[in-house]
Order: C-alpha cells, then structure tokens, then sequence
C-alpha cells in the first residue's frame, strides 16, 4: 500500500509506541532496527530513519491521520508484528495494540488470537489458526472437521497412493538444470521430501505451491527459512495474512509455540531487515501461487531466473552478514 510520508512516519511512531508499551518500556536494539527496516525495505527509503522525525504519544492523533479503515488496517498489521518482535508475550505491548483499533473502530480476526493468546486459551489458539492458514488460500475446500481437512492434506495414504503423479514429478529431474521444474526436484530430494502421489506426500494442491515460493524466493527450509518464506506468503495473498500467516510463523518459529506436526516448532532468531525485506518482496509478487488457475506444469521447463521475472519475484536484500539480537 502506498502512503504519504506524514502516514509512513505516523505508522512508524505507532510502532516505537507499541514497542516501548506507550513509553513504559526502553525500545530495544531489535526494535531500533525493526523500524529502520521498515522505513528502508517496505518503504523503499535511502536515508536512515531519525528517531527524532516519530511522534511521542501517536494513539491520539490515530483517526486524524488514518481516517480510512483499509488503511487504519493496514496499519495494525504492522503494530502485531511488533507486539511480538521482542519475542516474547508481551501483555502491555498487545494491549496497546488494541488501544490503536478501538479508536480506529475495527476489529480484525487476528485480534482475537492475541486476546486468546493472553488468556492462554492455546487450544482454541491453534485450531484457528490452522483454519485461517487454510482459508487463506483459494485452492482449499470449504471443510470443517479436522478428519476431513488431515484427508485433504494428506490425500496418499494406504491404498490412495498415485504413483503416476509421483512418477510425473519424479520425471521432473530430467529437464535441465537451470528449469524451474529442475529445482522443484531438487528441492524434494534434498530435503528427503515425498511427493505427491507418494503415501506420505502432501496434497500438490497445498505443497506445490508453498516449495515454489521456496525455490522462487530463496529462502531454504530452515525454521528460519521456513519464517521468511511465511512473510512472503502472507503479503502474496493479502487474505489472511496475519492471522493465517504472520502470527501463525511466529508462534511456531519465534515463539517455539508448536501449532501442528506438519510446521513442527523452533526458536529461531531474527534479523528486523530479513524479515521487512521478505514482507516487501511478498507484496510485490504479480502472481497468487494458491489460485485455482496455477499449477507446476504451465513453467516447469521456463528458465528459474527468466520465471523470477516473470513473477516479479525482487533479488533479495543485500546484507553482510545475519544479524541477531
């Protein structure tokens, strides 16, 4: 989204008043450079930001600089990333971010995991969460039970295994090896993954498109890996982004909150300019790898640096070396 420069520097003075908790808290290295990253990555600035140019106390004038509700939104967004960027469950932080919505007037989903969140309602927590995931991406059927939706996940097992399309991907390492398809094979063999067809291989409906934007974004299959190619997703699809994305990658690999088998769970570390950068590049992707008309075979045998651009998938961020904090 596109924002004037008095509304970049309000979103940035709302971020350094939710990461000090209204000013009750000192703001942290991490969230030093957090601000810097978005004012430099997402907004595209060349001068490092002075934390001289951010309003002190923002939540008053809200409404007056954000009257719109999209783009008051817009803004939360990023006020949730960074009640949770310290890492850690922050109640003072997250209620501040509620102040900012109760004067703006809306009440997005994900509000309602962060309040679950510190009522420590965990159970209720993870199963939205996975239903937000899901529901994010057009490809998913309307299911509700969770027996259903393990079947749409995991479609192979027992006698439905299809070897023809597991033979079809297999076939995959045959085209050359600067082809997208190429890399999608090595992709799968390099990290012992099964394909789909195979008995433990995941729907090609859902995985597919999440190991493409692995092969196309560069980020790898780390838990920290696994974080940044999250972000990139979450601002491809826009739906969802927070509450089926962000927080969910959070939780998981930040937090170290496990919210299903598949994911699994770490405590990575994170770099503030990684992070901005993967959110920016997500957001301008010309394409939605989760929509009905996408599939692997219509690029397969397109060169993997030609289909980047296609895509409009942005070189990641030059940067010497990961920091951590």
């Amino acid at each position: 989204m596109k924002l004037q420069i008095k509304e970049i520097l309000y979103l940035l003075s709302a971020m350094k008043d939710v990461a000090t908790a209204q000013g009750k808290q000192s703001l942290t290295p991490l969230q030093q450079s957090s601000l810097k990253a978005v004012y430099a990555h997402v907004f595209g600035h060349k001068d490092e930001l002075q934390f001289t140019q951010l309003l002190e106390s923002p939540l008053s004038s809200f409404t007056q600089v954000f009257p719109n509700a999209i783009k008051a939104e817009y803004l939360l967004r990023f006020l949730v990333v960074t009640a949770l960027m310290d890492r850690t469950i922050d109640s003072e932080k997250i209620k501040t971010v509620f102040e900012y919505a109760k004067a703006a007037h809306i009440n997005p989903h994900y509000l309602s995991q962060l309040k679950k969140t510190l009522e420590g309602d965990f159970q209720w927590l993870i199963k939205d969460i996975m239903r937000k995931n899901l529901e994010s991406f057009d490809i998913f059927p309307d299911l509700e039970d969770e027996k259903d939706i393990d079947n749409w996940l995991f479609p192979y097992r027992g006698d439905k295994k299809n070897l023809q399309l597991a033979q079809r991907y297999e076939s995959l390492h045959h085209l050359p090896k600067e082809s997208f398809g190429y890399h999608i094979w090595m992709q799968f063999k390099k990290n012992n993954y099964k394909f789909p067809g195979e008995e433990e291989g995941a729907n090609y409906q859902f995985i597919m498109p999440h190991d493409s934007l692995h092969v196309l974004s560069e980020y790898d299959t780390s838990p920290y890996g696994e974080l940044l190619v999250s972000v990139f997703t979450s601002t491809m699809l826009q739906k969802n982004s927070i509450d089926g994305h962000v927080i969910p990658v959070i939780y998981s690999f930040y937090l170290g909150i496990k919210i299903n088998e598949l994911a699994g769970s770490a405590q990575v570390m994170i770099d503030p300019y990684e992070f901005w950068d993967a959110w920016y590049r997500g957001s301008q992707m010309q394409i939605n790898l989760y929509s009905k008309g996408w599939n692997i075979w219509d690029v397969a045998e397109i060169p993997l640096t030609e289909l980047r651009k296609l895509y409009h998938v942005l070189p990641r961020a030059k940067s010497n070396e990961r920091k951590t904090y």
